[in-house]
């Protein structure tokens, strides 16, 4: 009996965090869209959120947070137009974090956070969200090149965040595992 109750907690908790993150990817994406636009180029720190959750609580987790978030941002957004691609982007870059961080959670955590934020990224933003971008709105390649140092800032600055999220033990508390 006390174990169906702490699975039910720890589910419960789950899903608690899972929104959260998800609240949170909408509310930095926001703020991003709002100060950190600059024509075709965007800076965007809204995948910390779904990062986390992909590495600690799986693939399938952070597919979740990304696409609830990614919908949820077409939603709200002054200019609904949701563009499956971009969302599959998204998904993949949840899919990604939880992939990889399982595969190399024996290695040391700075090389697994740079890795897991490089690949998500570099898969889901610049492969398959660039061509969303051009497939939809018709981008033009010269732009959608910039996305490449565009993301390679991001992801030095996401990995730096994520690692020091993941070294601190309090906030590692809270998502109920230790990654050391």
């Amino acid at each position: 009996m006390q174990k169906n109750t702490q699975n039910r907690l720890t589910t419960t908790k789950m899903i608690a965090t899972l929104g959260l993150m998800t609240a949170l990817s909408v509310a930095i994406g926001w703020i991003c869209k709002t100060y950190l636009t600059f024509g075709p180029i965007r800076l965007t720190f809204e995948n910390i959120p779904i990062i986390l959750s992909g590495v600690f609580y799986g693939p399938v987790a952070g597919a979740v947070v990304a696409a609830v978030s990614d919908i949820v941002s077409c939603i709200t957004s002054p200019n609904p137009a949701l563009n499956p691609i971009i969302t599959l982007g998204a998904v993949l870059i949840g899919v990604i974090s939880g992939i990889i961080s399982k595969c190399f959670s024996k290695k040391r955590l700075s090389f697994r956070v740079i890795f897991t934020v490089a690949t998500a990224h570099f898969i889901g933003s610049v492969l398959i969200k660039s061509f969303g971008l051009w497939l939809f709105w018709r981008y033009e390649i010269p732009v959608l090149l910039l996305r490449i140092p565009t993301y390679l800032l991001i992801s030095v600055c996401e990995s730096a965040i994520i690692y020091l999220i993941m070294k601190n033990d309090s906030l590692v508390a809270l998502f109920n595992k230790r990654h050391d």
